[in-house]
């Protein structure tokens, strides 16, 4: 029962926000990322080092509009999602490798960087 409640909460949201998730494809890997997805990610591994929503720095630097920029933080790279990608797999400064990510959650997060 408890998987029908939140299949017709989803459902619901969803009429109210009239679209599904924003889907971004990310270049190099070719899967289409969800940002909404992303967004969760974020939160969970991400959000306790880094502001979404602020370029000032947290622990790690703010990523507000990280991908709109001319270079990426840190490594001084340019702002591309295959530099991002590769950020995650093997970070400059202080962050720690996420090497555990899938490629279907690498672009999630991509798309939701795409956004903020």
């Amino acid at each position: 029962m408890a998987v029908y409640s939140v299949s017709a909460g989803y459902h619901i949201l969803r009429s109210f926000a009239g679209a599904e998730p924003a889907q971004a494809a990310d270049e190099s890997s070719g899967l289409a990322g969800d940002s909404g997805a992303g967004a969760e990610l974020y939160a969970r591994q991400c959000g306790s080092c880094h502001y979404a929503d602020s370029t000032e720095a947290k622990v790690g630097p703010g990523l507000k509009g990280v991908l709109a920029r001319d270079k990426l933080p840190f490594s001084d790279k340019p702002a591309t999602e295959e530099n991002v990608r590769h950020q995650f797999l093997r970070p400059a400064g202080r962050m720690p490798a996420f090497a555990f990510l899938s490629k279907r959650e690498i672009a999630d997060l991509i798309a939701y960087l795409k956004i903020l």
